[in-house]
């Protein structure tokens, strides 16, 4: 302790920092200041030592020269040290310094007052230095980085001068070294991938022939999240999986969560943008639980909650999130159902609205199990919350009906069963609907009001399928009705539909002259009792072809038939025969529903098929019943291909088959009278051809009509030849043209000519003309309601003969123009309207035909429509 009279001390020298009291406080004692390592203070005349330790550099803060203090380096005693301070000034030398020691594990900084004078003369000037001392190799590195992340490691190297090469050894902490590595400059980069996550010590040793120098610096590796793997929930020992969880209210449970990868994982669970729980796992691949308190249980409250569920760390780009379902549930109590309807009223409805509430136990599954008198019915339905919910059930069961329903959640099941007592009771009761009423009736619609067509209503091949449709249901209330389509006889498809139409495709239609009774029910549906039939009505579907023109049925023992003996019929062709079926037409008595159909059609139905030949044989059994019954037989051979038939009917055989007498021979029938109007016309009129019926024709015949030139006109069984364009005349006769008319049954054919002139349209002495009045024809045809495509075949035929004689230049454009537009009026109308028979298809491709005759007058677009006409 210092002496009480003391004032004032001084440390003494070379005593270890001791103190000495002294009463003198105006003694003057010099001394020298020494610093730790960062500061340097060089008298006037002296060097600055700056010095660092092993591995160390210098790195100059800052330095002046001069004085800021009187302290330090006096070398001359003042009187007045305060005055002579106020002179003193000091200069900035850390550039100098710098030059000198930056970088340097040791320095000696000179002061060279040549290249600043002296800022202090009176007291004099000291040069101070304040310095770091830093590691002499620095390892840059981020802390932070990804598996298989390119990470970049970058090496300074801060100690110069050295002496020789620079040689590093790199360890990565993960098993990778670089060794040796030699810099090339004072900074270089290394780039690596860590392949697993953890914590890396990355070290790095340099080395000289003066230093040897080491830096280390930890990473951390992570491995992103990926997506969720495993969602589990667990509560009062029981689990569920997915992302679904069924869970009792009223405790805690467990969420267990797992990602298919990731370290250093972040979960949290939040609900409506709030957070519900977090938590954290180093490794995301081992499953994890997250609790959620009773009391955050209890917040949620009982029902469904959608929650999400996060996954994160500081290494993925994108947070991992999925929805989680979390249902809160209470046993099932309390379920309620009945049916909403009028009191003691029958429902008049195909609607059937049941209303149910539960107490407890929402949300649940509602599993309604309906019965009928002949089928049953079952669906499920959602119940999301407990109060009074109706369910409306469209299609309705026939007969008196029982429901039952019951309600499921995850932990339990309720059931009841609706009482329909007094509505079973109402609707036994329904006067309007009794049973006995309409146990044997059709309702108030008649079998003749409702009607069924067929689009098309005639076929002739298997080109395209039927629809049928229903008319005459306007009178009926349309809510309720049913309609059941069912097919009659031995349909191709048996299949029931319930559709206003019905679609036969073409693999379900009859073979040729087969028939199918299509029949239409119409029902009124209701619940509660028995469906009531209100009508019905049915549709004869059959394939009849056109018959064969070249193709006929001969018989050479025909004229006088053995009722004992087989005959045998034969094909007869004018080329080569087509594929056929033979059949022979039953002459049994009709029996079943489809015996209007047959009647209807003037046939019956075939039997004794036979396929693929020239020649069929009718056994004599047939030709004995033809005998009893006085009915004819028929035998028709039908093409397998190609449409068309050909039919034979035998005379019915007498009782004594007896032989004509020599004198009776067969008279000849009389020709056909038949006209032509007008008797003289162009090419772009219209004619019509009329005969008188044959006295052979009673039981029908058919009509060919064709010109001398060998063009078919038509074929039919009409008697006459309507709006018929017909071909340019023999000019060198005075245009005449004949037609040649042949009427023939099976028995008689008879053969007659009527003629007419036809001459070339008034109108074509240019074909600009020409082109007029083709327009001004075809407009009329269209409004007359005549326009099809066998009609523009025929005239557009007769045209092409007229432009396809026409060879001058200057009427070469025109003739292009012309060809092109009858090309294009004809796809149009075909389109609308196409060809049905082949004998329509034959003057469609003849006009074709003619109009492309001249390549060199037909355009490109011409090109295309004849291609898609053909």
């Amino acid at each position: 302790m210092p002496e009480t009279q003391a004032a004032c001390g001084h440390i003494l020298r070379h005593s270890g920092f001791q103190w000495e009291a002294a009463e003198n406080c105006s003694q003057e004692l010099n001394f020298i200041c020494q610093f730790d390592s960062g500061r340097s203070i060089a008298c006037d005349g002296q060097n600055a030592t700056l010095q660092c330790g092993s591995g160390q550099v210098i790195e100059i803060d800052d330095s002046f020269y001069g004085r800021k203090t009187i302290h330090y380096c006096r070398s001359k005693l003042t009187s007045s040290p305060t005055s002579s301070q106020e002179e003193c000034s000091w200069i900035d030398v850390i550039d100098s310094v710098t030059a000198h020691c930056h970088g340097r594990q040791a320095c000696q900084a000179p002061v060279d007052l040549s290249s600043f004078g002296e800022p202090c003369p009176v007291l004099g000037s000291y040069m101070s230095v304040e310095y770091s001392c830093k590691h002499g190799l620095h390892l840059l590195i981020s802390k932070l980085a990804a598996v298989l992340d390119n990470v970049t490691v970058t090496v300074k190297w801060l100690l110069h001068p050295f002496q020789g090469n620079l040689t590093c050894t790199m360890n990565a902490g993960d098993g990778h070294t670089i060794d040796p590595y030699s810099p090339e400059e004072m900074e270089s980069t290394v780039m690596h991938k860590f392949s697993r996550p953890g914590v890396f010590m990355v070290q790095v040793e340099c080395t000289t022939s003066d230093w040897h120098v080491t830096a280390q610096k930890a990473i951390t590796i992570q491995e992103p999240v990926r997506e969720f793997d495993v969602i589990k929930c667990y509560s009062s020992n029981m689990s569920t999986d997915g992302t679904k969880c069924n869970v009792l209210h009223g405790g805690p449970l467990q969420i267990q969560v797992m990602v298919e990868a990731g370290t250093n994982v972040s979960y949290t669970i939040q609900h409506e943008g709030h957070l519900v729980a977090n938590s954290s796992v180093e490794r995301g691949i081992t499953p994890h639980n997250i609790t959620l308190s009773a009391s955050v249980v209890e917040k949620l409250g009982h029902g469904c909650h959608n929650l999400t569920v996060t996954a994160s760390n500081r290494v993925t780009a994108h947070t991992v999130s999925t929805d989680l379902e979390l249902c809160l549930l209470e046993p099932v109590e309390g379920l309620q159902a009945s049916v909403i309807a009028e009191e003691d009223t029958c429902p008049d409805s195909t609607d059937l609205i049941i209303g149910v509430s539960l107490e407890k136990g929402a949300p649940v599954e509602l599993l309604f199990n309906l019965t009928g008198a002949r089928d049953t019915f079952s669906e499920t339905r959602h119940m999301l919350n407990g109060s009074l919910q109706a369910y409306t059930f469209s299609s309705p069961l026939e007969g008196p009906l029982k429901v039952n329903i019951r309600a499921v959640n995850a932990f339990s099941a309720s059931d009841v069963d609706v009482d329909l007592g007094n509505i079973l009771w109402a609707c036994q009761n329904d006067s309007d609907f009794s049973l006995d009423k309409h146990r044997n009736t059709t309702g108030s619609v008649s079998i003749d009001d409702l009607k069924i067509t067929a689009t098309p209503d005639t076929l002739v091949d298997y080109t395209q399928s039927v629809t049928l449709s229903v008319t005459g249901t306007e009178s009926l209330t349309s809510k309720g009705l049913t309609f059941e389509w069912r097919c009659e006889g031995n349909c191709k498809c048996k299949n029931k539909t319930k559709d206003e139409t019905h679609v036969i495709e073409e693999d379900c239609l009859p073979n040729p002259f087969d028939i199918f009774n299509y029949t239409l029910t119409v029902r009124r549906r209701t619940w509660f009792r028995e469906w009531v039939d209100l009508a019905s009505a049915s549709k004869c579907i059959t394939v009849a072809p056109k018959e064969f023109t070249d193709v006929t049925i001969s018989c050479n023992d025909c004229a006088s038939i053995n009722v004992n003996d087989h005959v045998k019929l034969r094909l007869s062709c004018v080329t080569t025969c087509p594929d056929v079926v033979w059949y022979i037409e039953d002459l049994k008595p009709l029996t079943d529903d489809l015996e209007k159909c047959y009647t209807k059609a003037g046939r019956r139905p075939p039997i004794e098929r036979q396929d693929g030949n020239t020649e069929y044989v009718v056994h004599s059994q047939h030709l004995k019943v033809s005998r009893d019954t006085l009915h004819n037989i028929s035998v028709i051979a039908y093409g397998k291909s190609e449409p068309g038939f050909a039919k034979y009917t035998f005379p019915i055989p007498g009782a004594e088959p007896t032989e004509p007498a020599a004198t009776d021979v067969p008279a000849e029938p009389r020709p056909p009278s038949c006209s032509v109007s007008p008797p003289t016309g162009t090419v772009l009129d219209a004619f019509d051809i009329t005969c008188k019926a044959s006295s052979f024709c009673s039981t029908g015949c058919l009509y060919c009509f064709k010109t001398d030139t060998g063009k078919h006109l038509r074929c039919s069984n009409a008697n006459e030849v309507k709006s018929v364009f017909l071909p340019l005349g023999d000019k060198n006769n005075n245009y005449s043209l004949s037609v040649v008319v042949t009427v023939k049954n099976e028995y008689e054919k008879a053969t007659t000519t009527v003629s007419t002139q036809v001459r070339k349209s008034s109108s074509s002495t240019t074909v600009e003309a020409l082109q007029s009045a083709v327009e001004d024809t075809v407009s009329q045809l269209e409004q007359q309601g005549l326009l099809s495509g066998e009609t523009l075949g025929q005239m557009f035929t007769s045209v092409s003969d007229m432009l396809n004689t026409e060879d001058s230049q200057d009427q070469k454009d025109a003739r292009t123009k012309l060809r092109k537009q009858m090309l294009t009026k004809m796809t149009t109308i075909l389109l609308d309207s196409p060809s049905n028979t082949t004998q329509e298809v034959q003057v469609t491709a003849r006009a074709v035909a003619g109009l492309t005759q001249r390549p060199d007058e037909l355009s490109l677009a011409a090109q295309e429509e004849a291609g898609s006409l053909l």
